[in-house]
């Protein structure tokens, strides 16, 4: 009797754990949706509420947040918690 491997890793519900592996367009789908949100706010979002208006966990959205300021897609002013994001 053989065992089929799973196809796709299992995505964890609920809290705690990481999330399955994201492919670059996934990645780039979610930058896409940031940038467009942070186009309506000329002041500029912090992460928290970033999250909030695309309803997405913290988990999915720090990485895609990293590459985009990378890629100086968007710029951040400020430290820690008061950290705003704004589409350059």
């Amino acid at each position: 009797m053989g065992y089929a491997a799973p196809a796709k890793p299992a995505v964890k519900k609920g809290k705690g754990g990481r999330l399955a592996r994201r492919s670059a367009e996934d990645i780039e789908k979610v930058i896409g949706l940031i940038v467009a949100q942070l186009g309506k706010h000329k002041g500029g979002l912090r992460s928290e509420q970033i999250q909030k208006e695309l309803k997405l966990s913290k988990k999915e959205i720090v990485g895609p947040l990293t590459q985009a300021v990378a890629a100086k897609t968007i710029a951040k002013k400020g430290q820690k918690r008061a950290t705003v994001h704004l589409v350059k």
